[in-house]
This record gives structure tokens, sequence and C-alpha cells, in this order.
């Protein structure tokens, strides 16, 4: 049975550096640090090492913690440009409205939800533009229907 190494107890052990071995129980986890195995992704492969050892291998270089670091790096980009991304697509959006008055109206868009790979996806509009009008020019989504206006 593993004990914690940080406190003596013998419950919830599940922490285990991966630099010298010390165990660590769920009340002692602030006494270790956890990277994350991919940049969307945690689990099983997740590097856990304890705080002396995560500030000695800063130091060292170690090529495994290093790349843990580049991960953890990646996560905190993503979720920065996400959150700056949000910002800005939002501030577009309340200029349309500015611009253009009237409120947000969501509906779905047929054509793109029959495929798998969009199911879900919106499309937001401040009129009552149809899913038909939507489509370029030239182009049909209805077998043998030409949506081209002009012909």
């Amino acid at each position: 049975m593993d004990v914690c190494d940080f406190c003596g107890t013998d419950n919830s052990v599940f922490y285990k550096c991966l630099q010298c071995g010390k165990d660590a129980c769920w009340e002692c986890r602030d006494k270790t640090v956890q990277y994350p195995q991919g940049v969307y992704i945690s689990g099983g492969q997740d590097g856990i090492y304890c705080l002396e050892c995560d500030s000695t291998l800063m130091k060292s270089g170690d090529k495994l913690h290093r790349a843990y670091n580049i991960i953890e790096a990646l996560r905190n980009e993503s979720k920065i440009w996400g959150e700056d991304f949000h910002a800005r697509s939002k501030k577009a959006e309340d200029n349309i409205l500015k611009f253009k008055g009237g409120e947000m109206t969501l509906f779905k868009v047929p054509m793109i939800n029959d495929y798998p790979q969009h199911r879900g996806n919106f499309i937001y509009s401040t009129s009552s533009t149809t899913w038909r009008s939507l489509i370029p020019r030239g182009r049909s989504s209805v077998k043998g229907r030409s949506t081209n206006r002009s012909a």
C-alpha cells in the first residue's frame, strides 16, 4: 500500500513524482506540479513532479520535463487566443447590431448540418435570410437545381 511521503497518510495516494518517486495524497497535491500529456487532453500520461524536482528539472533542461512544459505553454497560449478571439468576435457582432439595428437571431442551416463534421453549427443573422441565399451563386445544394438567380 502506498503512503504519502508528505503527510504519512495511506488514503487517496494518487500522485507519484516521475523524477524521485515520492507519493502524494489528494490533500498534498499542492506539493506537486501536474503537467498534462497533451494540448487538448490529459490523463494517465500526465507528468507529475514534486515541487523540488520540478525546480531542479527547470534548471537542468531535462527533455521529458521540457516537453511537458511546452505542452503547458501551448495550452496557455490556446486559452489566451480563444479569449481574445471571443472578445474580438463579440465586438464585431455588436458593431453589426449597432450599425444595422435589430436583434441577433439564430437559425440552423440545414445544408451545413447534413454533413456529420458540421453538425450543430449555427449561422447568426440579423435578418430573415434563408439558408438558400447563403449558397454562393452558380452552386446548387439540391441535385438538378441551380441557385443562380441571374439565369
